[in-house]
């Protein structure tokens, strides 16, 4: 499952990936992305990485409540874009 940010390139990019029954991607208008990072959670973890033109810099968390907490908004904006 992935949320992205839904602009013209990111649709042209994922063509492929939303063919696939592995993967389920849904769009967020430009307003919900304000920040420039990717963000992963999974098993108890919540990984962030910078999307800038310099070095990437990654960071991964493990913490239940964190994960808990990342994992109820990601969620949430989820489910408003049925």
């Amino acid at each position: 499952m992935a949320l992205v940010e839904d602009t013209p390139w990111c649709r042209e990019f994922l063509k492929g990936y939303i063919a696939t029954p592995v993967s389920e991607i849904r769009f967020l208008p430009k307003h919900f992305w304000m920040f420039p990072i990717e963000m992963n959670i999974y098993d108890n973890k919540v990984v962030y990485i910078t999307q800038r033109d310099k070095e990437p810099i990654g960071v991964i968390l493990e913490d239940a409540d964190i994960y808990q907490a990342q994992k109820a908004l990601f969620d949430s904006l989820w489910n408003l874009q049925k």
